[in-house]
């Protein structure tokens, strides 16, 4: 359940054109990885949703779309941790946010493209090391942005 809050928060922050798309498509190939695409088009239909206590309209106009990739197993977890903390050293990801809990332990990135254009990333660690998962998102986003959907 709480990896799922997680997956559903990172969701509905922001989104990320992570040039990176072959980046993506590599760390989805890892055997063990499940990933998940959703367009913009899907994002915009995100305002007819009804999700409780959450202000979507405004950011999901905003946002390009989102990758979310998912390991469930001790290897795969590994091989998409240090594909990613790779990528997000070699490309200068700034880290935004740190949240430990117990063992778990899930980390906010954040690129500014140029003024009017985020990319974030979050990446989420289980204690075991059993399951990883990354959260790609960009738009023109702020943390403004990010603060109003609550």
């Amino acid at each position: 359940m709480k990896r799922f809050q997680i997956l559903l928060f990172a969701f509905i922050l922001s989104a990320s054109a992570f040039a990176q798309k072959e980046f993506i498509d590599k760390l989805g190939n890892i055997d063990g990885v499940t990933s998940v695409y959703v367009s913009k088009t899907m994002l915009k239909l995100l305002p007819q949703l009804d999700v409780k206590e959450l202000n979507l309209k405004k950011i999901s106009q905003k946002m390009d779309g989102v990758e979310i990739l998912t390991a469930e197993n001790q290897n795969a977890a590994k091989k998409l941790k240090s594909g990613a903390l790779s990528y997000l050293q070699k490309n200068k990801y700034e880290q935004l946010m740190e949240v430990k809990d117990g063992k778990d332990n899930t980390i906010i990135y954040m690129k500014q493209k140029n003024k009017d254009y985020s990319s974030f990333v979050l990446l989420s660690a289980d204690g075991n090391h059993t399951g990883f998962t990354l959260i790609a998102l960009s738009g023109s986003l702020t943390l403004e942005d990010i603060q109003s959907i609550r």
